[in-house]
């Protein structure tokens, strides 16, 4: 049997490409499409270390991975997500997101991007595992406001 294809999204900007998350497929994704964040080199190559951190995850812990897909796919097939279980906002008012679930160790942070056709655009990961303080995990919400902020601007220029 043949592995159903991901959705594919067309080059937004001369640097930034979003790139599937593997494991969710197209039908998962029918109110969101929910992408990982690359970067273009100079060579026209897709570098994401979001996408890279996954397949990592995928490969060497797949029933942890598979509770993250959980949640991903919660958020892919609904309009509103209300889920505290499932997607948690950050509490510092940044307008960016994780990805969880109550029993996986795997966080995955993202922003809504209305504009560009309902896509959660994800842009980095953290490990909750022992020994993982609040402050890396607010660290790790920072850091996707700060992503976000650099892509959106990247949009507005010519």
């Amino acid at each position: 049997m043949k592995k159903k294809r991901n959705m594919s999204t067309p080059r937004l900007t001369n640097t930034y490409k979003l790139v599937d998350i593997p494991g969710l497929e197209e039908h998962e994704q029918a109110c969101w499409q929910i992408q990982c964040l690359g970067k273009r080199d100079e060579h026209g190559n897709i570098l994401s270390p979001v996408l890279n951190q996954l397949q990592e995850w995928q490969q060497t812990i797949p029933k942890e991975y598979e509770k993250l897909l959980r949640a991903i796919r919660y958020a892919g097939a609904n309009h509103v997500h209300r889920n505290q279980d499932l997607i948690r906002a950050d509490e510092d008012k940044r307008n960016v997101y994780e990805f969880k679930n109550t029993s996986c160790k795997c966080r995955l942070f993202f922003f809504y991007h209305h504009a560009e056709n309902k896509v959660i655009i994800c842009t980095n990961t953290y490990w909750k595992g022992k020994g993982a303080h609040t402050k890396d995990q607010d660290s790790a919400f920072a850091t996707c406001a700060k992503v976000r902020d650099i892509y959106l601007k990247s949009e507005t220029k010519p």
